[in-house]
């Protein structure tokens, strides 16, 4: 893909997606999970109870004590991972559509790398694309890389794509659509899912205003035009409703145990891995 490099891939061949959420897959995958099953990787014993597996006796235990015990195994299962990617028209500015796409790539190629199963959603019309272990990386992928520009409001379009039984749900978007709107999706979200994740996509471009005089402005969104006279009051006014509307997100996020992370177009790859690092969202 023209915006991950084999060298990019290899590197993260070497991590694995960690989270807290206690909810697996139906299948065996890589992944310890905090219940008991039948891997080959020994746990511990147990005081056998009727109705347990009569095979998992161990009798030469039962030989030294008189007592019966059950060996128990750690389990193994997949985590089911969804990623939403905001393909709006605000994304195409200062890079950051392929900056994100880099991002939902590299949670994808983690994931599957490790036998897990990834589901992706870009756009309302099409149905979730799904794939599960290394075989799925490159159709997943080229599905990321092949995403066209969403028409409209993204937060109230993915509402109608709820992944259901998820692990980890990230969403990657800029976060430029009107709070209430996010919100509302972060609210239905967290009825599907025990560990959201936003991703704020951001350039240091578009923070350094440097107009002057009077312009006409278009909404790249709505294509709506407006005659602004730019003084030094309105960049002032322009940064506090800025800081305003994130301050607002974010304050809900950690009111609601959504995690975030903040992640620069110019920072690139390394700096993607070293931010998951850091929120030890990856190891």
């Amino acid at each position: 893909m023209e915006f991950i490099q084999a060298e990019q891939l290899a590197q993260l061949r070497r991590f694995t997606l960690t989270t807290k959420n206690r909810a697996r897959g139906h299948h065996k995958g890589l992944h310890r999970s905090l219940k008991m099953g039948s891997s080959l990787d020994f746990s511990d014993y147990r005081e056998y109870h009727a109705g347990d597996d009569i095979r998992q006796l161990d009798w030469n235990v039962f030989a030294r004590t008189e007592k019966h015990y059950i060996k128990r195994f750690v389990d193994e299962q997949e985590m089911r991972i969804h990623i939403m990617l905001d393909t709006t028209k605000s994304m195409e500015l200062y890079g950051k559509a392929n900056f994100s796409r880099l991002i939902a790539s590299s949670i994808a190629t983690i994931a599957l790398e490790h036998g897990d199963t990834v589901s992706f959603s870009a756009r309302p019309t099409l149905p979730q694309f799904t794939r599960k272990g290394r075989n799925g990386i490159l159709p997943l992928l080229q599905a990321i890389h092949d995403t066209e520009t969403l028409e409209g409001n993204f937060s109230e379009q993915m509402i109608q794509q709820l992944p259901k039984g998820s692990t980890i749900i990230y969403v990657i978007t800029d976060g430029l659509e009107p709070s209430q709107s996010i919100m509302g999706l972060f609210d239905k979200l967290i009825q599907y899912g025990k560990d959201i994740r936003w991703l704020r996509v951001f350039s240091e471009k578009e923070e350094q205003v440097d107009y002057n005089g009077d312009r006409e402005m278009i909404d790249i969104e709505t294509n709506e035009k407006i005659n602004v006279s730019f003084t030094n009051d309105v960049f002032h006014r322009f940064e506090e409703e800025r800081n305003r509307h994130f301050s607002s997100l974010f304050q809900y996020a950690n009111r609601s145990r959504i995690l975030t992370i903040d992640l620069q177009v110019e920072e690139g790859f390394q700096g993607v891995i070293q931010s998951f690092i850091r929120a030890q969202w990856i190891r």
